[in-house]
C-alpha cells in the first residue's frame, strides 16, 4: 500500500505492506556468525516475500508462518538445538502440522545427538559421520536435475557432518520420480 499524507505544501508518502493470513516464512538465526540467515532473509524480502528474522525462535507464534529458515551454524560458532527443549519441540511441531523447515548447521545432523535433538528421521536423512575441514565443492550427481551444477563454498568450514538419504524415494533425484512440491 501507499499512503500519502499531505499538509498544505507538504507531502509525504509512506510504503508499507500488510500480511492477511500467514506470513510466507520467518527465518531463525541464533548463529553466533548469522551471515547464511541474513543472506535468506534478504533474499526472500527482495523477491517480495513476506516475514522476518530474529535470534529468537517464536515458539508460540508459527503457525504465523507458512516456512520456518532455521541457520544454527558452523563449530565452533554454533547453536545446539538441545533434545527435550522447547525450541525442539516446537520445530516438530511445526513440521507435524505441515510447516515446511530448512534446517542448516555443520553439527545439527552427527555430532550434536543424542544431546542435541535428532532431527534426521523428520528430513529423511542418516547422518554417516562428523566430518572435517571438507565442505565444498558441490557437485551435482548425475541423472538428477543437480547434474552439471558445481558450487564452490568459501565459509566457516570445521566438522561438517556428513549424511546419506535414508532412502532413495525421499530425495527425489531422478527426473522419473515423483517429487513433492518445492517453493514458499
Amino acid at each position: 500500500m501507499r499512503i500519502i499524507a499531505t499538509d498544505g505544501a507538504f507531502v509525504d508518502t509512506l510504503n508499507m505492506s500488510l500480511v492477511i493470513g500467514q506470513y510466507h516464512y520467518y527465518v531463525w538465526n541464533p548463529d553466533p556468525t548469522p551471515s547464511s540467515g541474513e543472506a535468506i532473509h534478504a533474499i526472500l524480502s527482495s523477491t517480495g516475500f513476506a516475514g522476518a528474522e530474529g535470534l529468537d525462535l517464536p515458539m508460540t507464534d508459527l503457525d504465523n508462518y507458512m516456512a520456518l529458515f532455521v541457520c544454527v551454524g558452523i563449530y565452533a560458532n554454533n547453536y545446539r538445538i538441545l533434545a527435550g527443549s522447547q525450541e525442539a519441540a516446537a520445530i516438530v511441531s511445526f513440521i507435524n502440522n505441515g510447516g515446511r523447515v530448512y534446517l542448516e548447521g555443520g553439527d545439527v545432523w552427527y555430532y550434536d545427538p543424542p544431546t542435541g535433538y535428532d532431527f534426521g528421521p523428520l528430513f529423511g536423512i542418516n547422518a554417516v559421520a562428523d566430518g572435517t575441514s571438507d565442505l565444498g565443492p558441490v557437485i551435482g550427481e548425475e541423472d538428477a536435475f543437480t547434474m552439471g551444477m558445481s558450487f564452490n563454498y568459501g565459509g566457516e568450514n570445521s566438522w561438517i557432518d556428513h549424511i546419506n538419504p535414508t532412502s532413495q524415494d525421499c530425495c527425489c533425484p531422478a527426473p522419473s520420480r515423483k517429487c513433492p512440491p518445492v517453493g514458499l
